[in-house]
């Protein structure tokens, strides 16, 4: 049926950036889905998305798709219904797993987006207004954790029950060295890189306010050592 990548994330991995990236070396285009309830219907229309964007896939080589779970029970069921159907099809599909080492910093990141509708791209006057009046929630923060950790449990399991062994990327080698994060995909899917392709910086560092990002991990990193 085709050829296809599937990127596998939680919120604030860099599944974003790395997207950016695969488009601009010409290896896939990713759409993005987030589960946020599990239903044959929506499994239907993951499978028709994933047949009929590979068809419209234009120059590239892989389609791609990009999952993000969000409080998400049961992913392990939809996507064994998405995995066994590409593999009835004989699909070649592969799997990408993004992580990030310090957990603390992801929770955070991920409360400050929540809070203040910023996700990426560049940082607007607009959106200070919000940060500078962020307080630390301990509630609010603590559901996160709890939420992130249920997600990347449920991917664990997924990898577990349906015996994949995924490319596995931190966001921390994704933002240090992006290059050789493209050279680990294209090796571990036996992808031959273009290597003429010379694209912009797509990365720019999360640009908030740093004193209240830092102030809120340094919060929350002493909450958690109490």
């Amino acid at each position: 049926m085709g050829k296809y990548i599937i990127i596998l994330a939680t919120p604030r991995t860099g599944s974003s950036f790395l997207n950016s990236l695969m488009k601009a070396y010409q290896i896939a285009n990713c759409s993005e889905h987030q589960l946020n309830y599990n239903t044959t219907q929506y499994t239907k229309e993951l499978l028709l998305d994933l047949r009929d964007k590979y068809i419209r896939r234009k120059n590239y080589p892989y389609y791609g798709m990009k999952i993000l779970p969000h409080i998400f029970s049961k992913i392990d069921d939809c996507f064994g219904n998405i995995f066994n159907f590409l593999e009835a099809s004989k699909a070649d599909v592969h799997f990408i797993y993004l992580y990030r080492h310090d957990f603390i910093q992801q929770i955070i990141s991920y409360y400050m987006a929540l809070e203040t509708d910023y996700w990426i791209g560049k940082f607007e006057d607009k959106y200070y207004q919000k940060f500078s009046s962020l307080k630390f929630n301990i509630g609010k923060v603590n559901l996160l954790e709890k939420d992130l950790k249920n997600d990347i449990d449920n991917y664990l399991l997924f990898f577990n029950k349906f015996n994949i062994s995924p490319c596995s990327i931190s966001y921390e080698e994704l933002t240090n060295d992006s290059y050789a994060i493209i050279e680990k995909i294209c090796n571990s899917f036996n992808i031959t890189i273009d290597k003429t392709i010379k694209p912009e910086n797509l990365f720019e560092k999360q640009q908030y306010p740093s004193e209240i990002y830092e102030n809120l991990i340094l919060q929350y990193r002493n909450y958690k050592s109490l």
